[in-house]
């Protein structure tokens, strides 16, 4: 949710330069498309192998936006792209903590287990207008932010493939 929401609070500094509300709006679409497909892929690839597919999904689609230095100029196709590619992504790691939960958890922690894990999704939303609003105050600091969300999910990307 964070990539998704992450123009929203900027929106103001984009405008002219990047339609903030197509991005959203694609981001949101493929990951409506996706999530008919992430059952299918989970049964035909396992838990790990689904989680880190969305994972190194979340990390390509992060890399394609901020690919270039000139962040803002020219660069509504190849934000689209990425935003596509990271909203494809968020089904495989979503529809999977239910998996988790029951995997790795006794059966009387799992009703509080999946309220800690459905809020994470909230926190993502949360962060992204904390940080897009701190972080953010003017078009030159964009690339910066979108590098700082890509950074995380490189880390993220990690930790999923050596402890999951």
């Amino acid at each position: 949710g964070w990539i998704c929401f992450s123009v929203a609070p900027v929106a103001i500094i984009l405008r002219g330069s990047v339609d903030a509300e197509l991005l959203v709006s694609s981001f949101l679409i493929a990951s409506c498309v996706a999530t008919f497909f992430a059952p299918v892929t989970l049964s035909r690839f396992g838990l790990r192998r689904t989680v880190l597919l969305g994972a190194f999904l979340l990390l390509v689609g992060l890399k394609v936006c901020c690919a270039t230095p000139n962040f803002v100029e020219g660069r509504q196709l190849q934000l689209l792209i990425g935003f596509v590619i990271v909203g494809i992504s968020q089904p495989l790691y979503q529809i999977t903590p239910i998996f988790v939960v029951k995997a790795w958890f006794h059966s009387y922690e799992h009703m509080t287990m999946l309220r800690i894990v459905l809020k994470s999704n909230q926190l993502g939303v949360f962060f992204s207008f904390l940080g897009g609003t701190t972080l953010v105050s003017s078009s030159d600091d964009i690339l910066p932010y979108f590098q700082c969300i890509s950074l995380i999910a490189t880390a993220l990307f990690i930790a999923v493939a050596f402890h999951f």
